[in-house]
């Protein structure tokens, strides 16, 4: 039904979550800011729960807010698994924020020295 059922302690403490129990019972959805990125991460979701058995969804780029609001960019993709009753969904996320905020520096400095911008 779209929500946590384990989580481990990196995604706690990326997410702001005390530890992973916290986690539990979240809806994946709501991980995500709100507006245009949390509807994309909601039809995701529900593109996720029609594939087979181990199938997975093809790696995307998004951004997820912790508790504390603080954006976190990410690539993510999910598989679906077998569980006790039945077939669940598997998502991962990779913490892109460091990446993203130093092709942006680059991209910044680039620009103060771009040789147009001293004419």
């Amino acid at each position: 039904d779209g929500r946590v059922l384990d989580a481990n302690q990196s995604a706690a403490r990326l997410l702001d979550y005390p530890d992973p129990e916290a986690m539990r019972g979240v809806e994946v959805a709501t991980l995500s800011p709100p507006g245009p990125v949390q509807t994309l991460a909601r039809e995701r979701l529900a593109l996720l729960e029609q594939l087979p058995l181990g199938e997975n969804m093809p790696v995307a780029e998004s951004q997820l807010q912790s508790r504390g609001g603080r954006l976190i960019h990410v690539q993510s993709t999910g598989v679906r698994v077998p569980m006790g009753d039945g077939p669940a969904s598997l998502s991962l996320y990779f913490d892109m924020t460091a990446r993203v905020n130093t092709e942006r520096a680059l991209r910044r400095s680039e620009s103060l020295l771009s040789p147009k911008r001293w004419v």
